[in-house]
């Protein structure tokens, strides 16, 4: 979701956007223990969520092509999709057992980044201009992960002067 158009550059072909962002994937190496039906209630630990591998994403027309790490801003949550299966007898608590690989991890986080963009200004004032921000998965995990985007909302107004 664009939260807003902080600055536009025409001289060094730059713009300014904060944006939130929402990720989400499947691990099918985890196993989450009593995982409520609101994803909100869903929050792993900052000591949990540390340990979550995290996409290798870059934004490709930043400065230095930043890339997505974790941090103390990013919201972790797992949305309950699949089947519990009860603990075994031989444990004492009983604990409602989900997998990974049913059960999505969802990562948000508010951005605010520079990215270049190459304005067409030949038709000023008439114009309009296309800008973007670029995701690109890091060249290690291209043959095992795909970017799929669902949707982009504009919070802010849509005219920009």
């Amino acid at each position: 979701k664009i939260i807003d158009v902080l600055n536009i550059d025409e001289v060094e072909q730059a713009f300014e956007v904060k944006f939130r962002l929402f990720l989400s994937w499947y691990d099918v190496r985890l196993i989450f223990h009593n995982l409520k039906m609101s994803r909100m209630a869903n929050s792993p630990a900052i000591s949990e969520a540390e340990k979550l591998w995290i996409p290798n994403i870059i934004f490709d027309n930043t400065k230095n092509n930043d890339v997505i790490t974790f941090d103390p801003l990013a919201k972790f949550t797992i949305s309950r999709e699949g089947e519990l299966v009860l603990s075994e007898e031989t444990v004492v608590d009983e604990i409602n057992v989900f997998n990974g690989f049913e059960n999505k991890i969802i990562y948000d986080r508010i951005f605010t980044k520079t990215t270049k963009c190459i304005y067409q200004l030949q038709l000023y004032p008439f114009d309009t201009q296309e800008c973007m921000v670029n995701l690109e998965v890091g060249k290690y995990e291209r043959n095992i992960m795909m970017i799929f985007p669902q949707s982009i909302e504009m919070k802010s107004e849509t005219m920009l002067s």
